[in-house]
């Protein structure tokens, strides 16, 4: 019993021992890049005094809600690091919840974990660009419906598969019964689903912002039904309509490989379009919406 004991809490201890070792500080960047408006540039300094592990992403993620930033970067045993991230600075002081991982996910696994706070100068603050309830009722109507041709053919598919499975219902023969009823049921699924897959499912349109540095295009999202928005670019900035839609948003942006927006049938989702500045290294990239790659 001692010897099956020991084993877990070694592994314990031995987790708690590579955290400890590994910390992680940030704070605002001395250089702001104002293009990445209305994200604010923070310097993140990775130190790494395990002597084993090798640090190659790290996870950030706003307490008070908003994107989840992945950024690849490689810190080896013994070294320290710092990148710059684009975050929004929605509050003079922000908790920022890390994960540092040994890999990019999702094959990487968690090594550390810990909050890290960062303050925002009074100047740097830009919550009221980051909210904006009112550019919202502009477009809170805009959700898209079902055209009535599909709606026709789903109807009428539905009509003929009830008649079908009513008729089938006399047939005496139970193995006979059984085997009429699913192909009714696989045949009026395909039916269906053939009304459906004419149809796009998202809705995106690109429409001119505000006249604003680096906010002069909006995206507007929106769906017939639930589904995942994918894109290889990473200069998705995300507008909310409040703080609780903000701390729900379960976005992601993973510089290098994109951005993934789930959205919700009667759900309209509203982006900046910015155009940053070109990075000059990998570890310079920004792991959120201001990278461009």
């Amino acid at each position: 019993m001692r010897t099956r004991l020991a084993i877990p809490v070694a592994i314990i201890l031995a987790a708690c021992q590579v955290q400890a070792e590994i910390s992680v500080t940030m704070k605002a960047a001395s250089q702001q890049d104002a293009s990445v408006l209305p994200y604010r540039s923070a310097k993140l300094t990775i130190d790494n005094d395990d002597e084993s592990a090798v640090i190659r992403a790290v996870s950030l993620r706003p307490g008070r809600g908003g994107p989840r930033w992945i950024l690849p970067v490689l810190v080896p045993p013994k070294t320290s690091q710092s990148v710059t991230a684009a975050l929004p600075a929605v509050a003079p002081e922000q908790i920022i919840h890390i994960s540092v991982l040994d890999g990019e996910p999702p094959a990487g696994n968690v090594i550390a974990q810990q909050r890290a706070t960062i303050r925002w100068p009074a100047k740097l603050l830009t919550g009221d660009e980051s909210i904006n309830p009112a550019l919202y009722n502009t477009y809170e109507y805009d959700i898209p419906g079902w055209p009535e041709g599909v709606l026709r053919g789903v109807f009428l598919a539905a009509v003929l598969a009830s008649l079908a499975a009513a008729a089938a219902l006399f047939i005496k023969a139970p193995l006979a019964k059984l085997i009429v009823l699913l192909l009714i049921v696989a045949t009026s699924s395909a039916a269906v689903y053939r009304f459906i897959s004419r149809t796009d499912v998202l809705i995106s349109r690109q429409i001119a912002g505000p006249h604003a540095a680096g906010k002069d295009r909006l995206l507007v999202l929106s769906c017939r039904r639930t589904c995942e928005y994918v894109t290889d670019s990473t200069s998705l900035v995300p507008l909310y309509y409040s703080r609780r839609q903000m701390a729900d948003d379960t976005m992601v942006v993973h510089a290098g490989r994109g951005t993934r927006v789930p959205i919700s049938p009667k759900q309209v989702r509203l982006f900046w379009l910015i155009q940053p500045r070109t990075p000059r290294t990998k570890t310079d990239r920004l792991p959120s919406a201001a990278s461009q790659l």
